[in-house]
Parts: structure tokens; sequence; C-alpha cells
């Protein structure tokens, strides 16, 4: 059986479609509109607050890593049945780290622990606003 790690530059170029994929979609849908019924800015995820840049952090995201991420072998990672579809999901290794940074507001709270509450809100707010699309 060959090593899921033969053809690292494809794996690498996967991992890279995948950022520029989800960063596209984050900045796309956290556009800010005005809302009819109440008034205050919302984006189609839900959010007060636009997203301005989603950076990779991860060392496979700038083809620095020795192994980059494989597939999960559950969800199409090795061939199961000769059946060669291939899903996003869960990789083997390390995880993928991005940062998102939101656009600035005044209306950061000054207090630590409220801004890092604040923060949490916003990442259960961007997590809710995907499942449901």
């Amino acid at each position: 059986q060959p090593s899921p790690y033969a053809d690292s530059l494809a794996l690498h170029k996967n991992v890279m479609s995948a950022f520029e994929s989800l960063a596209d979609f984050l900045r796309q849908n956290t556009v800010t509109s005005m809302d009819n019924i109440s008034g205050k800015k919302v984006s189609a995820l839900g959010l007060p607050l636009k997203i301005d840049e989603v950076e990779p952090l991860s060392p496979c995201l700038r083809y620095s890593a020795l192994f980059p991420p494989v597939p999960h072998p559950l969800l199409g990672g090795a061939e199961l049945d000769g059946d060669k579809r291939k899903i996003s999901g869960v990789n083997e290794g390390s995880p993928v780290i991005i940062q998102i940074r939101f656009e600035g507001s005044s209306k950061w709270p000054s207090s630590m622990n409220a801004m890092g509450a604040a923060k949490c809100a916003m990442l259960i707010q961007l997590a809710d606003g995907i499942e449901k699309m």
C-alpha cells in the first residue's frame, strides 16, 4: 500500500485550496448590511462585524510542514471499496490553525474578561451561522 504522503505537493495544494475557499466564503458572507426590522448591521452569518482578514497560521498553509494534512481514511482519504470520491472533513495529523480578524469597532469592551467573552460569543455566532447556511 503506497504512503498517504506519496504526493505531498498535491496534498499541500489541496489544503491551500480548501483554505482559500474558506477565506473567500467568510469574507463574502460577513459583509454587513442594515437589517430593516431591527435597524442593526448584520451579515449573512449573523455577525455584527465584517471579517477583514483570514490568515494562515499552520505550517501546512505556508508550505513548510514536513507532512501535510491527509484526509481521514473514513472520509475518503484512502480508497474504500473502490470509491474514489473525496469528502472534506477531518484530517489526520495536527489541526489546521487560522486567524480570523474582524473589522475595527469602538464598541469592543475594555475589560480583558469582557473582551474574551465577546470574542467567544462572536465565534459561537460564526459557527451557528455556518451551520445554518
